[in-house]
């Protein structure tokens, strides 16, 4: 008979770090405007690994574009501490 695996002490940690995540919604083009800046400077630290879909203007075209009720769109975004 086996016996049950440990829980390791890491998820402990990751409990802690939980406590200080802080989730934040934003909507439409005016709430997309507050957190551009902060999203732009995040995607350019991924360098090599930066794919188009990370980027804000990939966004910023779609609640752009005529006929959108860019109200409906939420952004979503956590932030640690």
């Amino acid at each position: 008979m086996r016996s049950s695996p440990q829980i390791p002490d890491k998820l402990h940690q990751i409990d802690a770090a939980a406590d200080r995540l802080t989730i934040e919604t934003v909507r439409g083009l005016e709430g997309f405007k507050l957190i551009r800046d902060s999203w732009e400077s995040l995607v350019d630290r991924l360098q090599e690994h930066e794919r188009f879909f990370h980027r804000p203007e990939w966004y910023q075209s779609y609640l752009d574009s005529p006929g959108r009720q860019s109200r409906l769109c939420e952004f979503y975004f956590s932030m640690a501490g």
